[in-house]
């Protein structure tokens, strides 16, 4: 440094530092993390907006008979014996030992009360769309969100 020049160089700082020691206002990835939130929070809400009202209707006459409500293991709840039939029997033409399950889990909860069981669907809609969702997200995250958009970018032009 000269005599003749009276300032002095700052140092460079390191990346996400400002001068004068004050850090940034949000962490890095802030902003998309709170975008991959509201994303999730807007399918739930859209997701309970249209299915929600399911849990004020009764059963229908399609097949709740067969599955829910005229099918003694299934409104026996979890049982040993329930088990068992879920999982070596063929019932309405079908074998789904998960589908069985689930019945039985909601007669337990809810007994025969159809709200409940329509809210147990209502909350698996919502479970699979963010699991969907997130699982699409989930190369953007790993690899940065930076990244991604300038491979795009390049691919697009």
């Amino acid at each position: 440094m000269t005599a003749s020049t009276d300032q002095e160089i700052e140092p460079r700082l390191p990346a996400g530092e400002m001068p004068g020691g004050i850090a940034p206002a949000h962490p890095a990835g802030w902003r998309e993390r709170c975008t991959v939130f509201g994303i999730c929070a807007f399918l739930a809400a859209i997701i309970w907006v249209v299915f929600g009202q399911t849990v004020h209707h009764a059963f229908v006459n399609f097949d709740d008979d067969t599955y829910v409500y005229e099918n003694p293991h299934v409104q026996n709840g979890v049982t040993g014996a329930g088990l068992r039939w879920a999982l070596t029997m063929v019932h309405a033409s079908n074998w789904h030992p998960l589908t069985w399950v689930s019945h039985m889990l909601d007669c337990q909860f809810y007994g025969l009360n159809a709200g409940g069981h329509h809210l147990t669907n209502v909350l698996l809609h919502v479970a699979t769309t963010l699991l969907l969702f997130l699982v699409r997200c989930l190369p953007f995250i790993l690899c940065g969100w930076n990244r991604w958009r300038g491979s795009r970018s390049a691919r697009m032009s």
